[in-house]
């Protein structure tokens, strides 16, 4: 298989980057330095100088391509937290689906004691049963 060579133009891989993440679009500033070379530095969030070069584009391109690097290690730490909070918050969540499930199940054990029997009598432990024999409440109770 023959030998593939691909370009990458950096610039608009940041461009690419800035658009998707709402980022202002990197700008490009030109400073003369004092030895007669070029080099560019992209300035909005972050700030890369590109190699010192006498043409433009070179010097943007190699600026460009500091800016991709250092944002893909910045995205690459964020990633590595926000996967660590994404764990902790997953341990957290099965911890509280177990207590609820807990909860339920103890909250239908309080249900069936104190559920009654088929007969109409309450089976609470230690209980007076109420039979037909009681007398009814009498008139002016207020309970």
């Amino acid at each position: 298989m023959a030998a593939m060579s691909v370009t990458v133009c950096f610039r608009e891989v940041l461009r690419d980057i800035c658009e998707r993440l709402a980022m202002p679009t990197a700008r490009y500033g030109v400073p003369v330095e004092s030895d007669g070379f070029i080099s560019v530095a992209v300035t909005e969030t972050i700030r890369c100088w590109g190699a010192p070069s006498v043409d433009v584009d070179k010097s943007e391109e190699d600026a460009a391509r500091r800016a991709v690097g250092r944002k893909y290690k910045r995205f690459k730490s964020d990633y590595c937290l926000l996967k660590g909070y994404y764990a902790e918050l997953m341990t957290e969540k099965d911890r509280s689906v177990a207590e609820c499930e807990e909860l339920k199940k103890n909250m239908r054990k309080c249900v069936e004691l104190l559920s009654p029997i088929s007969d109409g009598v309450a089976a609470i432990p230690g209980s007076r049963a109420v039979s037909e024999d009681d007398p009814e409440t009498p008139s002016g109770y207020r309970g």
